[in-house]
């Protein structure tokens, strides 16, 4: 993520298209303020195939926070 103003990388983060994962459609991710005194997120860039999608801070400090699924096959 780049800073449009600034020019600024906000964060960098991978992005993978597997055999686990693909990437979703441009409508169904996802960016913004979330919580309440956090920085903003991102999120619904794959679909997971196998294990579970997680949430990621735009910020350097915040650790992403992964979601709890059953995701069984």
């Amino acid at each position: 993520m780049v800073d449009a103003k600034s020019k600024i990388v906000i964060k960098e983060k991978i992005f993978y298209n597997g055999e686990s994962a693909t990437f979703a459609p441009i409508e169904n991710q996802w960016t913004g303020k979330l919580f309440k005194h956090k920085p903003p997120v991102i999120f619904g860039f794959q679909y997971i195939s196998f294990g579970c999608p997680h949430l990621t801070f735009l910020d350097s400090i915040s650790s992403d926070i992964y979601i709890n699924c059953d995701n069984r096959h």
